[in-house]
């Protein structure tokens, strides 16, 4: 089984953060945090996963476990770029932006990635575990006799 398509990704995100008129996120929001989430996944796990409709992918790759935490760190994302907006804006009008923006706005982004940061370690180990093969070269390690490159002056 293989997770949703990209609108339902976004009907997930949208229902994260309560916004699912697009009041304060648009759907180009969205979809940059999903992408971003998506490239965390991919980097972590090693993967090209995709999803469908998102950057002309035909079809999702992505496993219908990971869809959960993908949700999460997009949340995170969309509130992190969010929070970055609004404090522009506020610096650009000359008042102090952080008395436009909830500390509770920004500790809950950073949560949601935290939370996805560790989801994904646990991918990652579970991916490591289930392997066939190493996910890693083998490194060669040549002894030498501890002379720690002192010439030998025979």
């Amino acid at each position: 089984m293989t997770a949703p398509a990209l609108s339902d990704f976004r009907t997930r995100v949208e229902n994260q953060l309560v916004d699912t008129g697009l009041v304060v996120f648009t759907s180009d929001q969205i979809d940059e945090a999903i992408r971003q989430a998506l490239a965390d996944v991919n980097l972590t796990l090693g993967q090209a996963y995709t999803i469908s409709s998102l950057d002309a992918a035909s079809s999702t790759t992505l496993p219908a476990d990971v869809a959960t935490c993908m949700v999460q760190g997009a949340a995170g994302y969309a509130v992190q770029a969010q929070t970055v907006k609004k404090l522009g804006a506020f610096s650009m009008l000359g008042t102090d932006p952080q008395q436009h923006i909830p500390a509770d706005y920004q500790i809950w982004a950073k949560n949601k990635l935290f939370y996805f940061k560790q989801m994904l370690e646990q991918y990652q180990r579970k991916s490591f575990f289930a392997a066939t093969s190493t996910p890693y070269s083998a490194w060669d390690w040549e002894e030498d006799n501890g002379d720690a490159g002192e010439k030998d002056e025979g």
